[in-house]
């Protein structure tokens, strides 16, 4: 649900685009625009467990890539 993914900030996928692939991706809005950081790996690697593990990391590279694309504004996760 998007409501759902607004408030927690992240998704999270489990076979649903392909079977065995888990894909996790983290939404960072800086003012009106939006910027999406995401990965995706075999879902025997990449667990649902393992892929909430690594959101903080996804959090970080997507404050560093808005940072580079335009260091005006101070992003923040959702």
């Amino acid at each position: 649900c998007s409501s759902d993914l607004r408030a927690r900030g992240w998704a999270l996928d489990v076979g649903g685009l392909e079977e065995g692939l888990t894909s996790v991706a983290v939404i960072l809005r800086a003012g009106v625009r939006g910027l999406v950081v995401g990965m995706g790996g075999p879902s025997s690697r990449l667990t649902p467990e393992r892929a909430a593990e690594l959101v903080p990391r996804l959090q970080v590279a997507a404050r560093t890539l808005a940072a580079l694309v335009d260091d005006r504004q101070s992003p923040t996760i959702r």
